[in-house]
């Protein structure tokens, strides 16, 4: 275990890629942190000398609250007799801290609501078990019973928990920072790639495997390394991410219930927040110790550090992709079970969730504990069965397959050492696969609205739509006018405040309806000066055609980085390339041939791609009037047809296939590296994307 952890630490990269990823992490934690440490600081001097005089204390609120009420009493009897309100308003006090220039309000406010937290959080759970008991009655899923049955059953001790009233604060802030598990990730993906493959790269495996105790000696040392990285770094890890909160927020409640706090007040464990801290710190030791051997085990499979790296972004992706609320179902283990949510420590302590598995209602501590224990044991003993079997296959002698392919052309031959020799098939075929299930992203509210306008009001603007907007308008002031109203009644004792209450909900619903209702207003006129203008736009929802011309290519740029990259690989690793330079017709017609393979191949992918697009699109956003012009988009100019634009862009992405399979292919050539090609073509592609930013 020592000579492994040396071999990392004498490393160039590897001791700084440590202390930049704990900076990093303390830095995005102190980011992360409330942004008015001084409010708190107030808070709980507040809250400390509280303490020491409640009574005092509880007859200044009465006294602030006997003014607040006597100044709404004056400003009614002015509006009775017709003089401004304004001069009765009034102006909250700052006479208990002056010097901190905080009001009386702020800090009652305060106070008093953290005073009645308990009964609080009382009333919220007890909602909580009054839901999952009127649903119990209405739910015939076995599963969704068994989930409402436990809901129950954990929630109803809850009510009892002797919260804490005394000021809190830092601790549910350094409880829900998710950057940790984050650079967490990075950490061991890099500290497993680095044990799987360092040997095989220095080439010193065959030296080691011949001794007595090599082989399994060898990877029992780096499974030791890895378990201390993983503890060792995620104590850094974490005691940066609390240097970064404790820097500018007071931390205070450590000794609470973690339902102390409001943002965990649903937590279906009674814990203290010193447990809660120690527990999680132990689940991230023992996730990033599991995840850390499936990546050495994906790290000694494939053939070098570039396809592992491809590897992992795919597998993490995927596991994004899971955690998606459109994607994920309601206990759904791709969601629940997720190993880089389990890291970052989402969702453990902020409700009671538990697992699906083929109807079985099965708690999440016992699920986690199987699935870890699972993928560790499956892993591990795999490395033990895997970890020489390249060794002893080099050595024999190898004999053809039974069916083995010969290409007859120099094209043949080349697609065969690219796609098969350097292993880029595989990664091909699971970028198609991860395009065509990845699904598209889903609406949100505001989303929704704008398209229910612009359907209704698909087509050309005729003055009976103009109409239908101007009563729409008048409706919105209508109801935003009745605001006033209703808050003098309520003060006058004329209505209840479940009725103002009420109104004031459907006026804040009205209110986000009418932010979108001036968008589609602005984009009627919009249509209206362009048909005055004599170009014949439409109005419709237009971000189906604007992620479909106008979105960004997403995987393909991954396969422009990662197809031309490889071309010369083989060439370059077998020492052939002089050789093949050397010849009459070596250079320049390999050179045509492989850049012909790639461009065809990324091409025909972006084709793919981009009908891929083109269904999931046209199911989600409908897609409509293909025959419209481009300046029926917002924002766009033209009379090309949208149908014509979608020619435009496939040809665009033959075009750019073409030009970075070019560069990709001379890039290849030139670097012995295949990591090299990738990164510096990133880079250049970055540059261009800034530069569209200058």
């Amino acid at each position: 275990m020592k000579y492994e952890l040396k071999k990392l630490l004498s490393l160039r990269f590897f001791p700084v890629f440590l202390l930049l990823l704990f900076l990093a992490n303390g830095v995005a934690a102190y980011l992360s942190a409330p942004s008015d440490p001084p409010f708190q600081t107030i808070l709980k001097t507040f809250f400390t000398d509280y303490e020491k005089d409640p009574a005092s204390y509880d007859q200044g609120y009465q006294a602030y609250l006997w003014a607040k009420t006597l100044a709404v009493e004056q400003q009614i009897q002015a509006l009775e007799k017709g003089e401004d309100p304004m001069k009765y308003a009034f102006r909250d006090p700052v006479t208990l801290y002056p010097e901190s220039g905080y009001t009386d309000g702020e800090l009652y406010t305060a106070l008093y609501a953290r005073k009645g937290y308990p009964e609080e959080l009382r009333t919220r759970l007890e909602a909580v078990i009054q839901t999952a008991e009127k649903n119990l009655q209405v739910v015939t899923d076995p599963y969704r019973r068994t989930y409402l049955a436990r809901v129950i059953e954990t929630y109803r001790p809850m009510t009892r928990l002797p919260v804490s009233t005394a000021y809190l604060n830092g601790w549910d802030v350094f409880l829900e920072y998710e950057g940790t598990g984050y650079f967490l990730m990075a950490l061991i993906l890099v500290s497993a790639m680095l044990l799987a493959s360092s040997d095989r790269e220095d080439d010193t495996e065959s030296l080691l495997f011949s001794t007595c105790k090599g082989c399994h000696g060898v990877l029992l040392q780096k499974l030791s390394a890895l378990l201390v990285l993983s503890a060792c770094g995620t104590l850094l890890l974490e005691l940066s991410a609390l240097a970064g909160i404790s820097v500018g927020t007071p931390m205070g409640g450590i000794r609470a219930f973690v339902q102390s706090f409001s943002s965990f007040a649903l937590c279906p464990y009674p814990l203290y927040v010193y447990e809660a801290v120690c527990l999680r710190f132990l689940l991230r030791i023992t996730v990033s110790f599991g995840v850390g051997t499936l990546l050495m085990l994906l790290a000694r499979v494939l053939p070098n550090r570039f396809m592992f790296l491809v590897a992992s972004a795919g597998i993490i992706a995927l596991q994004l992709w899971w955690d998606d609320p459109a994607v994920a179902s309601v206990g759904s283990p791709g969601e629940t079970l997720n190993l880089f949510a389990l890291l970052s420590g989402e969702g453990l302590l902020t409700r009671y969730t538990a697992v699906n598995l083929f109807g079985a209602c099965v708690s999440v501590p016992w699920a986690i504990t199987a699935l870890l224990a699972g993928i560790t044991f499956l892993s591990i003993c795999l490395l033990f069965l895997l970890w020489r079997k390249r060794i002893v296959r080099s050595r024999r002698k190898k004999r053809r397959p039974a069916f083995c392919y010969i290409p007859k052309t120099l094209a043949g031959f080349e697609a065969k050492k690219l796609f098969l020799r350097s292993g880029l098939l595989l990664p091909i075929l699971v970028l198609l696969v991860v395009k065509l299930l990845l699904p598209p992203p889903p609406l949100t509210y505001r989303d929704r609205l704008y398209r229910t306008y612009m359907t209704k009001l698909e087509g050309e603007l005729t003055p009976e739509k103009e109409a239908c907007l101007a009563e729409e308008k008048a409706s919105f002031h209508d109801l935003f006018a009745k605001e006033a109203e209703y808050t003098l009644l309520y003060e006058k004792g004329e209505i209840s405040y479940e009725e103002l209450a009420s109104l004031r909900m459907e006026i804040h619903s009205a209110r986000i309806r009418y932010e979108v209702f001036l968008e589609v207003e602005q984009e009627a006129a919009r249509v209206k000066a362009l048909n005055e203008e004599g170009v014949p736009a439409l109005l419709l929802y237009p971000k189906g055609w604007q992620s479909l011309l106008f979105g960004a290519p997403d995987l393909l740029f991954l396969l422009l980085l990662l197809l031309p990259s490889f071309a010369y690989a083989p060439e370059v690793r077998f020492r052939f390339l002089p050789i093949q330079n050397a010849s009459a017709k070596g250079g320049g017609t390999t050179f045509v041939t492989k850049l012909f393979l790639c461009t065809a191949v990324t091409a025909g992918m972006g084709i793919l791609f981009f009908l891929a697009d083109l269904y999931k699109l046209s199911a989600l956003h409908t897609l409509p009037v293909p025959g419209t012009v481009l300046a029926s988009l917002p924002g766009k100019d033209g009379t090309l047809p949208l149908a014509g634009c979608v020619i435009l862009a496939l040809l665009f992405r033959t075009l750019l296939a073409a030009l970075a399979c070019t560069a990709g292919v001379l890039l290849s050539r030139r670097f012995r590296h295949p990591a090299l090609p990738p990164l510096l073509m990133a880079g250049l592609l970055l540059l261009i994307c800034l530069s569209a930013f200058l």
